[in-house]
């Protein structure tokens, strides 16, 4: 028995203190509810679990910032759907306008002022549709395009960001060049015209009785009266109380036409045109068949003043790599064709027959043994042709069309341009055309035209010739082994040869294949490129994801009075109501398009709400099983631990005891 060193008491003490430690771990595990409460617990599984929950937390985020996003289209729609009853509405008082039985001017100036009442409102629906003070129906959303010399640009959504590029060559124009001939001071207060009959431009709306006691300073105010409801400006001069005629509107459809009831109204009027219009007789009853303007004697078409329509140039198409000229010789044809239908082009159609009884069989030998246009012509010499890295073995057994289909695998089509050229298949700049041959006699054989390009021995690391078409890049000295190659070209403009144009007035509207459309307004008068500069900015970014860069884009065009084209809506005018109706029809088009793309965007959000909610709950039950603590489990081992923590501190007590022994033996 010792009585220095109880090294059963240190025993039991050790084991002890590990118990408690045991102990007080499943405890926190059953406090907490956590297995993992602590990197030592597990420190991948704290990795793990820490990144999952970043996860869930974003995923939560993302879920609210997705049904903020339905909440903004839900307000957005709300509005438009209200701006669509009011355009109803003004397409209900432009039918209502158009009915010239029953209405007169003065009603449908009634009409109009409701009218203007219904855009002003159409405008305060655009102006004050805001989400937390963001407005959304004033293009605030859109995509944001940059350009100079036209505004109300808008664009599809096919249309991809990039530079985009016009030419105006002409501007629209009004019609004009119609004023009185000076015989009359419009300015005279005094004197009367002494002609009594009807006046009308344009249509019996803005028909005018012109009363012969009337003086010539009252037949303007009545000329000015009825011009303006035609939508046409009559400007009296100043000085010699001229009057000169201008319609308000701008293309082709722009016309001044003047009527009268009789003869003698419309040559005392005294219109004048350099165009050599004059009072003529057109039979119409409606006019009463005097009318200003000139008959075509041929087709018995009146022709009256009238504007002409602006031209534009969307520019150049995209460019394959190449041509390169063979042989020099000139077709006029832009189709890749056969090798049958090159003899065909080149001697007119003609068979062997009609060729040998021309005189000119003989040529066309010579000529399909050098453009390969005979299936059993061999090509010689043999060799290799390496085009963009594609090497095109020929052999001796091949014919020249063999070689042509062989080429044109590889990535090179022959083509009967002018004049014959061999070019690459794909368009654009970085296209290039890299011909190499491993002889010059095969170089030669193709007579590849050298006005810019150049056959030119270039020598490999092992000192193995080749001949390649290329030239020196100015760049670089020569001989320093930097060439240039045929290359293609990038769309001149954005626009590619399918582009349409279609014009009202200064009102440009562009379609291209994929669904690209562009509509702007010209400034008036304007002649020269106009550049588009179509960004990736402005539209509406929602975060629906709980990583980066998982957003979803929201673009609300602007809905005003001016983007719907009925800023001008007039049912006052002649043709006013149709043209309203029409101006009507296409603004509800519009507000037709937004709303369904809106639509479709709720619906995407609605999925990707449902989506992110169900990611989370799935991402929770993964978390869950990584790092919750199984409840039963800990109990039994809590109430294990606990046990021996109990069976510890007994055994500890009586190992502490047994140096008192000693005593007893001592006794």
């Amino acid at each position: 028995m010792r009585i220095n060193y109880n090294v059963s008491a240190a025993i039991a003490n050790k084991h002890l203190h590990g118990i408690e430690n045991d102990l007080s771990s499943v405890m926190e595990r059953l406090s907490s509810g956590f297995k993992i409460n602590h990197a030592k617990d597990s420190p991948s599984g704290m990795a793990i679990s820490n990144k999952m929950q970043a996860q869930i937390d974003g995923l939560n985020r993302a879920s609210k910032n997705g049904s903020d996003g339905i909440s903004v289209i839900h307000i957005a729609d709300g509005a438009l759907d209200e701006t669509t009853s009011v355009l109803q509405r003004m397409r209900e008082l432009a039918v209502q306008a158009g009915n010239d039985a029953t209405l007169t001017q003065e009603d449908r100036e009634a009409i109009q002022q409701e009218i203007e009442a219904l855009k002003e409102e159409v405008d305060r629906v655009s102006r004050d549709t805001e989400f937390n003070a963001r407005p959304l129906l004033d293009g605030f959303f859109d995509t944001r395009v940059y350009t100079d010399h036209a505004t109300r640009v808008q664009i599809s959504d096919q249309v991809e960001p990039g530079d985009y590029k016009i030419t105006v060559d002409d501007f629209a124009t009004q019609a004009k060049d119609v004023a009185t001939d000076g015989t009359i001071d419009y300015r005279d207060d005094a004197t009367e015209i002494g002609v009594e009959g009807y006046l009308m431009f344009n249509g019996t709306e803005s028909k005018v009785k012109i009363e012969a006691t009337d003086t010539y300073a009252q037949v303007y105010e009545k000329i000015r009266d009825s011009a303006a409801i035609a939508d046409i400006t009559a400007e009296r001069n100043d000085t010699d109380g001229t009057i000169a005629f201008t319609s308000n509107r701008y293309g082709s459809t722009s016309t001044i036409k003047i009527a009268f009831s009789n003869r003698e109204l419309g040559e005392k009027i005294g219109l004048t045109s350099p165009d050599g219009h004059a009072i003529i007789d057109d039979g119409d009853d409606e006019t009463e068949g005097v009318v200003f303007g000139t008959l075509d004697l041929a087709t018995q078409v009146i022709s009256y003043p009238k504007g002409t329509d602006m031209s534009i140039d969307t520019g150049k198409p995209a460019a394959t790599a190449g041509p390169v000229t063979i042989n020099g010789v000139n077709y006029s044809n832009n189709e890749r064709w056969s090798a049958d239908r090159v003899r065909y082009e080149l001697y007119g159609g003609r068979d062997d027959t009609q060729l040998q009884a021309d005189g000119d069989y003989d040529a066309f030998l010579l000529d399909v043994a050098k453009y390969g246009t005979q299936a059993v012509n061999p090509f010689t010499p043999t060799g290799t042709v390496t085009v963009n890295g594609n090497p095109v073995r020929i052999t001796n057994d091949m014919t020249e069309r063999d070689v042509a289909v062989a080429l044109q695998n590889a990535g090179v089509a022959i083509h009967m341009t002018s004049p014959v050229s061999m070019e690459s298949l794909l368009t654009g700049a970085d296209q290039k055309l890299r011909i190499s041959f491993d002889s010059k006699g095969l170089a030669d054989r193709f007579d590849l035209d050298q006005t810019e390009y150049q056959i030119m021995e270039v020598v490999d690391d092992n000192g193995v010739s080749s001949w390649i078409y290329a030239k020196d890049d100015p760049d670089y000295p020569a001989g320093s082994g930097n060439y240039l190659y045929p290359s293609g070209r990038d769309a001149d403009g954005g626009f590619t040869s399918s582009a349409t144009v279609s014009y009202n007035g200064n009102k440009v509207t562009i379609t291209d294949i994929g669904g690209v459309s562009f509509s702007f307004l010209v400034d008036q008068g304007y002649v020269g490129e106009i550049n588009f500069e179509v960004t990736d900015m402005g539209r509406m970014t929602i975060h629906i994801g709980a990583n980066t860069d998982q957003n979803m884009q929201i673009r609300i065009p602007e809905v005003s009075c001016e983007t719907l084209y009925i800023d001008d809506l007039d049912v006052t005018k002649v043709d006013g109501a149709d043209r309203a109706m029409d101006q009507l029809d296409s603004a509800l088009s519009y507000v037709g398009e937004v709303r369904s793309r809106l639509g479709a965007y709720e619906n995407r959000l609605e999925y990707a709400v449902n989506s992110l909610d169900t990611f989370e709950e799935n991402m929770t039950n993964a978390i869950s099983r990584l790092k919750d603590a199984d409840m039963a489990k800990e109990m039994t081992d809590y109430t294990h631990q606990n046990v021996l923590n109990q069976a510890a501190i007994s055994v500890l007590t009586q190992a502490n005891e047994l140096p008192q022994q000693v005593l007893q033996i001592l006794q």
